[in-house]
């Protein structure tokens, strides 16, 4: 058996195959100590937000080359100057 794809890969053949496409991805909040979003779908004229782990929702993003969005209070108290 060869290697098994990891779970964003899967997502992604889901959508090609169904023809739904991430549309954005909203870093939203800190809760507990831990960043949240949102992911943004649409397909046949659907609109549909899923919660999801950032770290997901950024590679699915990345790998669709959808939007990423965060915040600017949350980018403003936890963003880090790299200039």
């Amino acid at each position: 058996m060869g290697d098994r794809p990891n779970t964003y890969d899967v997502f992604k053949e889901v959508m090609d195959n169904y023809n739904i496409s991430l549309k954005t991805v909203l870093i939203t909040e800190i809760k507990d100590g831990s960043f949240r979003s949102t992911m943004v779908f649409e397909g046949e004229g659907k609109r549909l937000e899923i919660d999801a782990r950032p770290s997901d929702a950024t590679v699915l993003a990345l790998k669709t080359g959808s939007l990423i969005w965060i915040k600017q209070d949350l980018l403003d108290e936890k963003g880090v100057d790299i200039c």
